[in-house]
Parts: C-alpha cells; structure tokens; sequence
C-alpha cells in the first residue's frame, strides 16, 4: 500500500499528546507519516498533508517532529527525490515553530497549530500552486 494512502494522524496525536478527535478537527486529515529518522542530532519524524487539488499525490504542507525537544515546525512541503526512488521532505516558508509538551497539552497549542497550517493553505493559494 502506498505511503499516501494511510492516515498518520492517530500517530501525530500520539506524539503530540493529544486526543486524535481533537487534532483533526484542528488541522483536518489525512496526514501520511513519511519519514523517521535520528536526524543530525535527535529523533524526527516528519508527516505530510494537505492534498494539492492540482496535483494529487502532492501535499502543500509537513510537519517535522523533533521528539526529544518537544519541538513541531510546520512548513510548505517540497518533496526532493533521492537516488533510492524516495522522495525526502523539506519544510520551506511559511514555517512556523511550535513547542509542545506531550504530558499537558494545551488549547492554544492546537490553535497555533491550526493557524499554522492554514498559514501554508493560504500561501499555497496565493502562490497558485494550488487553487
């Protein structure tokens, strides 16, 4: 089965400590979880989402979790293909940094999160590389 077609997001709750219910009426779904890795320093997973109705197949926007920080960074996704067939995912701007704690989640957390999303929705569509 193919990466994109599996919904990520009860994994991205479980990271951030929240209620999936709750994440994905904040920032809507299906997000794919694309990457893990150790990073150059600590451990990461990165997801992807926003479906591009332009290109499908093509997400607008990933999120990078950096687990031991406690830090989530929100950006324009830009897939870069490496020699194993893969593609990779770098955030580029609107990037947006949040710090989370997985034990007491808050709700201005999912507020942030949700206007950082919608930040990357809005400059997608202003670029028109989507709509």
């Amino acid at each position: 089965m193919d990466v994109m077609d599996d919904d990520g997001l009860p994994a991205l709750a479980a990271l951030l400590g929240l209620a999936e219910r709750d994440l994905r009426e904040a920032i809507s779904g299906p997000w794919h979880e694309v990457e893990t890795g150790p990073g150059p320093a600590l451990p990461f997973t990165t997801f992807t989402g926003l479906a591009n109705p332009r290109t499908p197949g093509r997400p607008l926007a990933a999120m990078r979790v950096e687990h031991e920080d406690g830090l989530l960074t929100v950006g324009y996704a830009v897939g870069v293909p490496v020699p194993t067939g893969e593609m990779r995912w770098a955030l580029a701007e609107p990037r947006t940094e949040l710090i989370y704690e997985a034990d007491e989640p808050s709700e201005d957390f999912l507020t942030n999160l949700r206007e950082a999303v919608q930040r990357v929705a809005d400059a997608a569509m202003l670029r028109g590389t989507s709509w």
